[in-house]
């Protein structure tokens, strides 16, 4: 947050209003700010129907079994690892 004498800009990265399994969901009803800069994934869209966090683990983990076995490597960018590390506690990769 940055505050200027007329003005206060609110800036943070993409966020997860919802619980997950290591994180509470970001709220930000206490915070006032003229401007608000917000990174996200989605944008307007809603999540998908029948969208689950298991189905998403269970195919990343697929995609790179497939790749393991044809002996290729994976490039995983570090600013998706949080989001995947809990993800694969109770995986086999």
């Amino acid at each position: 947050m940055v505050r200027g004498q007329k003005e206060t800009v609110f800036y943070t990265g993409d966020v997860s209003f919802g619980d997950q399994t290591i994180l509470k969901g970001a709220r930000f009803e206490d915070v006032k700010a003229d401007v608000l800069i917000m990174e996200t994934t989605r944008g307007n869209r809603a999540v998908p129907p029948g969208f689950t966090r298991a189905a998403e683990t269970e195919r990343l983990s697929q995609a790179i079994e497939r790749v393991l076995k044809r002996k290729g490597c994976i490039l995983m960018p570090t600013f998706a690892w949080g989001a995947r590390r809990k993800s694969w506690r109770n995986s086999p990769c």
